[in-house]
């Protein structure tokens, strides 16, 4: 999870534009497989879990880019590890 948010933390600029554009599909599309392969290999039979939990992640970023949440990237990054953490762990 730390590499997926520094990944986003390095490009944010672009990915601010591309989320207000109708581009934005093709990256949450590359950000869900991104996430899912960090989590796939440590974890058995949980795609289900692994897929509601990336929709949540992903609907939290794309506020972030849109400016709609008060938080930064390092506190989503936080935000996000404790929920994989309490909810596959």
């Amino acid at each position: 999870i730390d590499q997926v948010f520094q990944y986003l933390e390095d490009k944010k600029e672009i990915y601010s534009i591309l989320l207000t554009t109708s581009e934005s599909m093709l990256f949450l599309n590359r950000l869900s497989a991104k996430i899912y392969n960090s989590l796939s290999h440590d974890l058995n039979n949980k795609d289900l879990n692994i897929l509601f939990f990336i929709a949540g992640t992903n609907n939290l970023i794309i506020k972030y880019f849109r400016k709609e949440l008060k938080e930064d990237l390092n506190e989503l990054c936080e935000y996000v590890k404790k929920v994989a953490e309490y909810f596959f762990f």
